[in-house]
């Protein structure tokens, strides 16, 4: 729950493709917290839709860093 574990999910996901990354990805995209949405923006985390979601996102931030601005 802190941005320090998102960090280490992203890092996991980039390295372990092989992984169930489907929910782990959405749960990151929908995540409560803008800094945790902010990173798997950064990181390009995400489907198509979910980089959508990001770029559209509530928090100027995170569309930053999405790239939609």
């Amino acid at each position: 729950e802190s941005i320090e574990a998102a960090d280490r999910v992203i890092f996991d996901l980039s390295e372990f493709c092989e992984a169930d990354t489907a929910e782990i990805t959405k749960a990151l995209i929908a995540h409560p917290d803008p800094a945790v949405r902010k990173r798997a923006a950064e990181n390009d985390v995400g489907s198509k839709a979910g980089k959508k979601r990001l770029k559209s996102d509530d928090d100027v931030e995170v569309r930053k860093a999405a790239g939609n601005i």
